[in-house]
């Protein structure tokens, strides 16, 4: 068997690779989808065909000599995505560091450099040629020695597979072409000639020039056209044909020329780390893992756990201490004793500090005898840990707050959070330690779930081996020093996610606070409200089995979807991924516009919920030790940057509606204060008309209107004192819809209008408006154009869909870059807000406390001899933080329960 030249259509794997994969991006939002496609296509070629000659080739970004003769060669094709070209040159240098020569001209097309190298390698050596493209101009070269292989389906072309696929022979491949034409090129073909049509031609008559001698024999429509098109077929000819004499010199001499270099794993190693193809680096790690002309920047991962401290008695304890005291910057791993921080106690420390590892237990772990007694451990740790001048890097600092706090200690000196550092850089990314140092370190580290699974007879920490329980959490330590590594020079290139970052670090100590604070309920109250929903539940369940007209499990999806569906015969509106006509609630508020069913069973599923998260679970969550409400606020759960309450989660519940407000009925301050709530008025539309600029829009807030009413005047042209209710509420969907990207079909479901309604109210809108359109176009075209949007603050918010091919994904990463940097500036507002008055209440030594935090509204227990202050000093504090061209507006409302503050 003769050797084989492998030449790789670099051209059409850029493409492919980029519309194939999704858009992937590493943690600075750079696109990385198209280099791993590349890269994973060529390295398995490179796998699958033994070879030692390999040359790639990619087309020019010149005006090639088609172009010239024919100015509408390829006018069809869109300039190359700008993602795409961001991309490019990083490809070429992972090919060339893969040992590939590259191969381009100014002049020519791939196409014609393939074929001009396998020409000439035919002719100078004894090579057997495989072309890998999915280009079906290339088959024109197929012969004998020529073959082509195409990676997407591992379809192999030879002179028989060319004909088995295109119904002719390669030598008449260009004549084919010329009678189809080709529209991915905009090259004109013989109109209504498709391609069995042309097969059947060029089969009878052998070629085209013999079609055009026997033209008159060809009759009807298909000759009419044939005749017509003869003057183009001298310039189509030469556009579809491969130039195979292009001047290569002194490129290719000899086969020698494609002879696989040896591949350069220093710059592989440099590029894989940057775009985080982390399984690619390992294969570099284990492949040269004693070779010491490899960079492999070896971490401190890699010697340190061989040699863990353990701190189990006086001696070891004073040598830790000696070294924490003797440290700069120390990371920190606490172990709990529950994923709630706030119920759980400490069961050990681990500390990473002068390249040296330390494990402290608490308790007594499984075949372990010996361990200090936690007080006597902490008493001693207490002034370290509430040394505010002592560095600590930790990862979670709010929950590690809290169990220190359990605990009688007030953390302090938490300098950075690897959490926030990560969230801030991208919201995207999945913040636990075992991700982050798989992403980040390409580092393996099983996860605490993961751990717990792989010990059956675990129920917590303490059953675990002293040395399995120290290697987990002292690579957690060191894993957080690694990564704090990683993130602040990440950070301190970008100034203004360093900003970003700052103000979370702030805002984690005033949740932590927040938290701890807590709410009172009354839970006698709420139970009264469940009973008066249970009776509302029980009315709504006897009105639809009447209609209906039997009984049956409205919770259960299988048994609603047969009444729905096969007895009362609505319209199926959309399947589950199992095939199973949906019953969610998009379908049930789709079909409550045509019937009345659907309109109940809506009312029935959100009184279920209301009951069995509210009513009947928030007095069984009042803490025993506090007797008050603890929610969990996290700051990493919304990419937008707002933050999001769990257990229980506050921001659900129903604002207008009587139950809601029943519910809010239930939150109610203590002896001697009262609940405020400070609620931002309209705080997103004044973001959106500060960053359009707009001043129709602007006037409004400037002169204190409303500016619903404003917007219904300037949509419906009428004088504001003439509104209507139903102007004003169309005027008030459209002001917050666009907001969230809402489209035509969006507002003509919201009003129940029809689309060339809503459609006119829209353009009606934006004519008034023309700025906030123009904001909406200008941040759609950044999202496409970096991938990611930005708060007038700094924030970054990556849109991974942007440029995905899916109109689908498309549209709703569209509406998603035009709200993400509204609501993330009202996020940052607030947030900022919290820390103002958090630090003003500390300063003056106020009674006061912030309980609750909900979208955009800050509530208060006051105590009853500071609300005036209180009132007095809200707006600056809250609306003064940030230099707006539209004054920001805060509502102030006080009373003994929040429903009545509110």
């Amino acid at each position: 068997m003769s050797e084989k030249l492998l030449l790789l259509d670099g051209s059409s794997y850029l493409y492919r690779a980029f519309y194939a994969m999704p858009d992937l991006r590493n943690s600075m939002g750079e696109p990385t989808g198209a280099i791993y496609g590349v890269t994973n296509m060529v390295r398995k070629l490179i796998s699958d065909h033994k070879t030692n000659y390999i040359a790639c080739v990619f087309d020019s970004s010149e005006q090639t000599f088609r172009k010239d003769i024919f100015p509408s060669y390829k006018a069809n094709r869109v300039s190359m995505p700008e993602d795409l070209v961001r991309q490019t040159k990083h490809i070429y240098k992972i090919i060339e560091a893969l040992g590939l020569p590259i191969y381009y001209s100014n002049k020519f097309e791939a196409d014609d450099i393939i074929g001009s190298i396998a020409t000439k390698v035919l002719k100078i050596s004894n090579f057997d040629i495989m072309i890998s493209s999915g280009d079906k101009d290339l088959s024109q070269l197929v012969n004998n020695r020529v073959s082509i292989v195409n990676t997407m389906n591992n379809e192999i072309l030879d002179e028989n597979g060319v004909i088995r696929k295109f119904g002719v022979p390669p030598h008449l491949i260009v004549d084919y072409l010329m009678l189809i034409g080709d529209s991915v090129d905009n090259v004109p073909g013989v109109k209504n000639i498709g391609p069995k049509t042309a097969v059947k031609l060029l089969n009878k008559y052998g070629s085209l020039n013999n079609i055009i001698l026997n033209i008159n024999e060809i009759h009807g429509l298909v000759g009419y056209n044939l005749r017509n098109s003869i003057d183009k077929f001298e310039i189509t000819r030469k556009l579809l044909t491969v130039k195979c004499d292009c001047n290569l010199a002194p490129d290719v001499n000899s086969e020698e020329d494609f002879l696989i270099k040896s591949v350069n794993n220093n710059i592989l190693i440099d590029l894989y780390a940057r775009f985080e193809f982390s399984s690619w680096l390992d294969d570099i790690k284990k492949e040269h893992s004693n070779s010491a002309s490899i960079n492999v920047e070896i971490s401190s991962m890699d010697y340190s756990l061989r040699n863990i401290e353990i701190v189990d008695s006086v001696n070891s304890l004073e040598l830790f201490l000696w070294n924490l005291n003797n440290s700069e910057t120390v990371a920190v791993d606490f172990i709990f004793t529950s994923t709630k921080a706030m119920l759980s106690k400490l069961v050990s420390i681990s500390c990473f500090l002068n390249k040296k590892l330390f494990y402290i237990p608490m308790i007594n772990h499984k075949s372990s005898v010996k361990y200090l007694q936690k007080n006597y451990v902490l008493s001693l740790l207490k002034p370290w840990l509430e040394d505010s001048t002592k560095q600590k890097i930790v990862h979670n600092a709010k929950s590690c707050f809290h169990v220190l706090y359990n605990e009688g200690i007030e953390l302090k000196g938490v300098t950075d959070d690897v959490m926030l550092q990560a969230y801030v850089i991208n919201s995207h990314n999945n913040v636990s330690i075992d991700k982050l140092s798989e992403k980040f370190l390409q580092e393996k580290h099983i996860s605490y779930k993961e751990l717990y699974g792989k010990c059956i007879d675990c129920d917590d920490f303490t059953n675990f081996s002293i040395i399995d329980a120290a290697n987990f959490s002292a690579k957690n330590s060191l894993i957080i020093m690694e990564l704090y590594s990683v993130f602040s020079k990440l950070l301190s290139k970008e100034s203004s996610l360093n900003l970003i970052y700052d103000l979370e670090m702030k805002v984690s100590t005033v949740l932590s606070a927040i938290e701890i604070n807590g709410v009172a309920i009354d839970s006698n109250k709420l139970r009264e409200h469940g009973i008066n929903i249970s009776d509302k539940i029980s009315n709504l369940e006897l009105e639809i089995y009447k209609i209906v007209g039997k009984k049956f499990n409205i919770n259960s999806p299988k048994q609603l979807g047969n009444i729905l569906f096969d007895l009362m015969k609505y319209p199926i509106v959309k399947k589950t991924s199992a095939g199973i006509p949906s019953t969610d609630e998009s379908v049930l508020k789709k079909l409550s516009n045509d019937f009345l069913l659907p309109n109940i069973l809506l009312d029935y599923r959100s009184l279920t919920k209301l009951k069995s998260t509210y009513t009947d679970k928030l007095p069984s969550m009042v803490n025993i030790n506090t007797g008050r409400l603890h929610t969990t606020y996290s700051q990493i759960g919304v990419v937008t940057g707002r933050l999001s309450s769990s257990d229980p989660n506050l921001q659900n519940i129903p604002v207008r509606t009587e139950l809601g407000k029943m519910i809010r009925q239930a939150f109610i301050s203590r002896e001697g204060y009262s609940l405020v709530s400070a609620d931002y008025s309209q705080i997103e539309l004044r973001v959106m008309a500060h960053v359009s600029g707009d001043n129709n829009l602007k006037i409004a807030f400037l002169e204190g209107q409303d500016v619903h009413s404003v917007t219904a005047s300037e949509i419906f042209n009428t004088e504001v004192c003439n509104i209507t209710q139903e102007q004003r509420r169309a005027a008030k969907a459209i002001n917050f819809g666009l907001l969230y990207g809402m489209g035509v079909f969006g507002l003509s479901t919201a009003l129940k209008i029809s689309r060339n309604n809503a459609k006119q109210y829209i353009d009606q809108y934006f004519f008034r408006y023309p700025l906030v359109a123009n904001y909406m176009d200008d941040i759609c075209k950044k999202a496409k154009k970096y991938g990611f949007v930005e708060t007038i603050f700094g924030r970054r918010i990556y849109i991974p869909e942007i440029s995905n091919s899916s109109i689908h994904d498309r549209q709703s990463s569209e509406r998603a870059a035009i709200n993400a940097p509204i609501q993330g500036a009202a996020a940052d507002i607030m947030k900022m807000a919290m820390v103002s008055v958090h630090n003003w209440l500390l300063q003056n030594n106020m009674k006061t406390k912030i309980v609750m935090q909900v979208h955009d509204e800050l509530i208060f227990e006051a105590h009853d001899t500071e609300i005036l202050k209180l009132k007095e000093v809200l707006p600056s504090l809250m609306c003064d933080i940030v230099s707006f061209s539209v004054p920001l507006v805060i509502e102030i409302g006080i009373d003994k329960n929040w429903s009545q503050a509110h």
